[in-house]
């Protein structure tokens, strides 16, 4: 029997216990997932506290509640909920400080900093969730600048972006410590999942295309400008280069504007004030990443599936596919979801590789 447990968002007290009629779970890599679990009764929660459901006393979800509302004549009650990660939605200002963390030590330890700073040990007392526990356990050095607006960003979102462009995940442990929502920040050491999409336990195999993908990408890339420390009085103008990327037609990236291997599509183009090359190579890193969600794959794994262990089909799991019909495919998991009842676990791939990093590293040597 499925049970659900109302989680208090200020002090992580159990508020009330329910039985699950039915549910359907969903996660997406940008953490806008929205998952449905249906009660008898309308229990004891309140917007973001946190829902918790067990499996013969496991633990297999834990979000944050959204609503709950009833249809009249209706006898089931329904609570909407969001992925947990959704507690750390809001705008924050970036601190140098901490950004500093990113390059010199690594990007799990500057969204500890943020946490710490923001949500923990922020001056407004009232706010604050003392209950979180934060632990970097990896350090994964990121040269890529934070995008923000003005100086400001959303942590969520960024949290979404570090796990799908460097594998750095944020893992919640609600149990382990009475009282306590512990968060281990870290890169996870993943062994690449094998699917054959002709295996017997997958079904409703589907590929889509867009044909619309990033094929150019320029940079205009300039070296920051010397100046006098004590007058500041600039003594030295930086060098301004453009910088162009072309994509191939097998995902990899090049810069020879001839290759006869090139492929059609949209270009774009961004600045970067920098002295260290490698920030610029991660910028197009992650600019032709976004291509992966130009092509997606979509099917369905036998939720008792012994080849594809259940505790294996999580987003941001990097895979590799064997397709129907073109070959094998390198791609991650972007969407898992499930109910109670389908027998089947429907997954949704996106991110197909771009090996530019490496690729662009040997250019230069």
């Amino acid at each position: 029997m499925v049970v659900g447990y109302v989680v208090n968002q200020y002090d992580l007290t159990i508020r009330d216990v329910f039985n699950v009629e039915s549910y359907t779970i969903e996660g997406d890599i940008d953490y806008e997932g929205k998952s449905t679990v249906y009660v008898a009764r309308k229990p004891i929660i309140d917007e973001k506290d946190f829902i918790m459901l067990k499996n013969n006393g496991e633990s297999f979800f834990v979000g944050t509640c959204e609503s709950v509302d009833n249809v009249d004549g209706e006898e089931l009650h329904t609570i909407h909920v969001l992925e947990k990660e959704n507690i750390f939605d809001q705008k924050i200002i970036i601190d140098a400080d901490n950004e500093a963390l990113k390059s010199s030590t690594g990007v799990e330890d500057f969204i500890k900093a943020c946490i710490v700073d923001n949500f923990i040990n922020s001056d407004d007392a009232l706010l604050n969730l003392t209950y979180l526990e934060v632990n970097t356990i990896t350090h994964t050095p990121v040269l890529a600048k934070v995008s923000t607006d003005r100086g400001i960003f959303n942590l969520k979102t960024y949290i979404a972006n570090v796990m799908q462009n460097y594998g750095v995940f944020c893992e919640f442990d609600f149990e382990t410590t009475p009282g306590k929502l512990i968060i281990n920040i870290r890169k996870k050491a993943q062994n690449v999942l094998k699917i054959d999409a002709l295996s017997t336990d997958v079904d409703n195999y589907v590929e889509n295309y867009q044909v619309d993908v990033l094929a150019k990408f320029t940079v205009l890339w300039k070296q920051p400008d010397t100046t006098d420390d004590e007058t500041g009085v600039v003594t030295k103008v930086g060098e301004t280069r453009v910088l162009n990327y072309y994509l191939k037609n097998d995902r990899s990236v090049t810069t020879d504007k001839n290759d006869p291997d090139r492929a059609k599509g949209a270009n774009d183009i961004e600045f970067i004030e920098t002295d260290d090359m490698n920030e610029v190579i991660e910028l197009v890193s992650n600019a032709f990443k976004s291509n992966s969600y130009k092509h997606s794959i979509e099917l369905n794994v036998y939720d008792k599936s012994v080849i594809y262990p259940r505790d294996e089909l999580y987003v941001g799991h990097e895979c590799s596919i064997k397709t129907k019909a073109r070959g094998v495919k390198d791609t991650i998991i972007t969407r898992v979801a499930y109910s109670n009842d389908s027998g089947y676990i429907s997954l949704k791939f996106g991110n197909l590789a771009v090996k530019l990093i490496e690729k662009l590293r040997k250019e230069r040597a």
